[in-house]
């Protein structure tokens, strides 16, 4: 039985391998698939985000290279992976709190805190700290009276990060 495959386009399964001498072992042609794939993230996270741009719209970019163990791509690509998120995070934000699931709302302000820290939005950062803070003390008054104007501040962010 063959082990070998041409690529992993070509191989179902290691049966389909067509010629042991050129054939690429399907493991490495994932790894290399998977290896392109986050190649072509970091460019094109590269190619529409600058650390200058960042830092003009008051994001700790030093902070977050820095969250990001040092590595600008590894950092821009995250940046990259904010934005896109951002979306799915306000509509689940919103639902949960208008249908009063607090652990969940809770869970997913964590996630928004965490990586509004790991991008180095500090401010957004504080404000979603607050309101984990508060569901954690069910201060239902501050979720309330909170939850609209830091989703605008997290909506404002994030569009001006795509217009970069």
């Amino acid at each position: 039985k063959a082990e070998t495959a041409v690529n992993v386009e070509t191989a179902v399964n290691v049966e389909t391998a067509v010629n042991v001498e050129d054939a690429v072992k399907v493991e490495d042609a994932v790894k290399a698939e998977d290896a392109v794939k986050a190649e072509d993230s970091i460019i094109e996270a590269k190619s529409g985000l600058s650390i200058e741009a960042l830092e003009r719209l008051g994001i700790s970019v030093e902070d977050g290279i820095n969250y990001c163990g040092g590595d600008e791509d590894f950092y821009l690509e995250i940046v990259g992976d904010y934005i896109k998120e951002a979306p799915g995070n306000m509509e689940k934000l919103s639902a949960l709190l208008s249908e009063g699931k607090m652990k969940d709302y809770k869970t997913t302000i964590h996630s928004v805190k965490s990586s509004s820290k790991t991008i180095g939005a500090m401010g957004l950062f504080e404000k979603a700290r607050d309101l984990e803070h508060a569901v954690t003390e069910e201060d239902m008054d501050y979720v309330m009276n909170n939850h609209g104007p830091v989703l605008d501040e997290y909506k404002k962010l994030v569009e001006s990060l795509r217009e970069i």
